[in-house]
């Protein structure tokens, strides 16, 4: 009886984990997560792109071996959002912690990079 129920402790405490993953940051944490660090995204176009986030709004780097540069914002209280001069949209994507990496995912949910 004490295995089944040892067993089951760590079952629950598994998902808990889980459930705790899948929580998007709130601005600040996106804040304390990302700016100051190099972050890795999946374009719309499907192109991976590296930047530096710095703390005045700018991110600069490359994509498909062409660097760039633009300017990074929050929104919506959850959303990391980059405007970049030669894309016709913003890039806007989930910032979410899971203990071990920051990582990026579509507004859909679809993974899409990480820091």
């Amino acid at each position: 009886m004490r295995i089944v129920a040892a067993v089951g402790i760590l079952l629950f405490a598994a998902g808990s984990d889980q459930a705790v993953a899948e929580t998007p940051l709130d601005p600040q944490g996106i804040r304390n997560k990302i700016v100051g660090n190099t972050i890795t995204i999946v374009t719309r176009d499907l192109r991976t792109a590296t930047g530096f986030v710095a703390e005045d709004g700018v991110i600069r780097g490359h994509v498909g071996g062409d660097a760039f540069e633009g300017t990074w914002s929050i929104r919506d209280g959850r959303e990391l959002c980059f405007d970049l001069p030669q894309q016709s949209f913003d890039i806007c994507r989930v910032v979410v912690d899971d203990g071990k990496h920051v990582k990026f995912f579509t507004t859909t949910g679809e993974p899409a990079g990480r820091a």
